[in-house]
């Protein structure tokens, strides 16, 4: 399989992948199975890959960028009472931060700094919050 020989992150190429599907289609439900659908394999091939940081690496990529081909777009705009152009600047800018923030505050698990061992290693989202050890 060509991404198992490729040399970059299974996470970083779920949420890659999770990204171009939603900038391609405008639907975070497509972006999201799509990209697992294309990662599935590796997750059950590689047991070093967390099967818990793909669903947030695939998830977090697929908020990516919201646009006109989604009717979140469109919800936003008319519940705000928006223009177009308002809705850009507001809500596609939001979620793009959004997307951001995930994929940044997981950057020690995509460097493989932090173990693929969830029951070893609780990776924290949010900024300043420490890390918490599973008590099994």
């Amino acid at each position: 399989m060509w991404a198992t020989h490729a040399n970059i992150s299974p996470l970083l190429l779920g949420w890659g992948i999770a990204a171009l599907a939603r900038i391609a289609t405008g639907s975070a439900t497509v972006a999201t199975i799509t990209a697992t659908g294309l990662v599935a394999q590796i997750v059950e091939r590689d047991p070093t890959v967390s099967r818990e940081l793909m669903v947030l690496a695939t998830g977090s990529g697929s908020l990516i960028l919201s646009h006109v081909n989604d009717a979140g777009f469109w919800l936003v705009k008319e519940y705000f009472g928006l223009t177009v152009v308002e809705t850009f600047k507001s809500w596609t800018a939001t979620v793009a931060t959004i997307t951001a923030a995930g994929r940044a505050n997981r950057e020690a698990p995509f460097n493989g700094a932090c173990p693929y061992n969830p029951s070893a290693c609780f990776t924290y989202l949010g900024a300043g919050l420490p890390k918490a050890r599973i008590v099994s």
